[in-house]
Order: structure tokens, then sequence, then C-alpha cells
């Protein structure tokens, strides 16, 4: 995992954040396998999040691990936004992929349905769907499928310095039952 990362939004709207764990793997070659990257508790990473539309509240925090249950698929974390005092529990999949991110947003997999597919390769595909509800936003709930390719390895600069990464890219479209409408999200990580 880098430890800082700029997170872009190419479509305007984020709905789950993939952070791309797979990124620490900087020596795999672009057919080599990756694995699903191994964490604990008491690992940290900063962010720093640009170019989001609608603006993010928290631009940049820390965030650690507390717990991982691995048969529980589960990770919980603390983030801590920069110059703030509190803190925001959060939790993901055991590849990184939100359950409960910094705005409320509650993400439920269906049985069978995984954001990601260890061992990655590059130009693999993949394809999910999730339901979500923004606990913080009144009735706001649906259903957004994805369809994510792993594009290939790209060198990245953020504030901790230059890293080898591996880009992924997701298309997906939601559908919000509340407000019976539909439209298209992209996410690069």
């Amino acid at each position: 995992m880098l430890p800082a990362a700029a997170l872009r939004d190419s479509a305007g709207v984020v709905i789950s954040t993939v952070l791309t764990a797979a990124s620490v793997i900087a020596s795999a070659a672009d057919d080599e396998l990756i694995r699903q990257p191994y964490v604990e508790p008491g690992d940290c990473w900063s962010y720093r999040v640009e170019n989001l539309a609608p603006r993010s509240q928290i631009d940049e925090y820390e965030e650690c691990i507390t717990f991982v249950g691995r048969a529980q698929d589960l990770i919980l974390a603390v983030m801590k936004p920069k110059g703030g005092e509190r803190e925001i529990d959060t939790s993901y999949t055991m590849s990184w992929v939100n359950r409960t991110g910094k705005g409320g947003t509650i993400v439920s997999y269906p049985k069978g349905q995984k954001p990601l597919t260890f061992p990655l390769r590059v130009g693999d595909t993949h394809s999910h769907w999730v339901e979500f509800r923004a606990a913080l936003k009144g009735r706001n709930a649906g259903k957004t499928t994805w369809k994510t390719r792993v594009v290939g390895w790209e060198e990245v600069t953020v504030p901790a310095g230059k890293f080898r990464a591996l880009k992924i890219e997701s298309d997906g479209l939601v559908e919000r039952y509340d407000v019976s409408t539909t439209f298209p999200v992209k996410m690069t990580g």
C-alpha cells in the first residue's frame, strides 16, 4: 500500500473508493500474478484526495488499521482528518474495498460478489455489483454495477515520493432506489 495516495475521479461522482492495495508490489512484472496484500493492526497510511466532484469535505487524513478478520473478510480502521480532533470508524473487505467509508455510506456485497478477485494480473477484467445506503443522507440508497479492468503499471508521484503502482479502472452504473434514476460513474485507483 502506498504511504500516501492521490485518488482521482474522472466522472465527477464516487460511490466507493477502490484503494489500489495491489500497488505495494512495486517489483512485479506485467505478466506476474499480484497476490492479495497482507495487512495487520497498526498499519497506517496518509491520504490526500484530489479532483473529486462533488468536493470531499475531508481531503487529507491518516488511516490506521485496528482489526483484521480474514475469516470475516473484514478490516476495521480509524481515520483521523488532518488538523482535526475527531476520529471516524471505517471498514473494508480484505481486498481493501469500502464497506463503510468516511462519508457514512454503507456498502454491502451480496453473496458471491467480490470487488476484486485475487490474484490479479494486468489485463484481467471483473464484473460485480454492490448495494449501498448513504446513512447520513436520509433515504439515499441503491445499487451499483461495476466493470473493473487491471490496466497496468504506471509511475505515480505523491507527497511521499515516486512509486510504481498498479492502475485499476472501474466503470459503473448507479441505480438509485429512492429517486428512481440511473447515472454512470468511473473510478481510477
